[in-house]
């Protein structure tokens, strides 16, 4: 995972995802935003072994909070961002 305030670029399903590290969870793990392409925006909780543990929030583009629904492509790109070199 990236280190605190360390924000990524990753390429998933031909789209460029913006990853940003915002803290160390207790116990391991971490809290990432994670921006789309489109302006939606995600914070995800992600265990030490680059799983989402949860979803905290999510927003639209226009920063309008939405219903925290995981999208398809998340998964695909916290194991990108897992293997990614520091």
């Amino acid at each position: 995972m990236p280190s605190t305030n360390d924000t990524r670029t990753i390429h998933v399903r031909g789209m460029a995802i913006e990853a940003a590290h915002i803290e160390d969870r207790p116990g391991g793990g971490a809290t990432l935003d994670i921006e789309h392409p489109d302006g939606r925006k995600w914070r995800v909780g992600v265990s030490g072994q680059g799983t989402v543990t949860e979803i905290v929030t999510a927003w639209e583009a226009d920063g309008q909070v939405v219903p925290a629904e995981e999208p398809e492509w998340l998964d695909d790109a916290l194991r990108q961002l897992a293997g990614a070199p520091a």
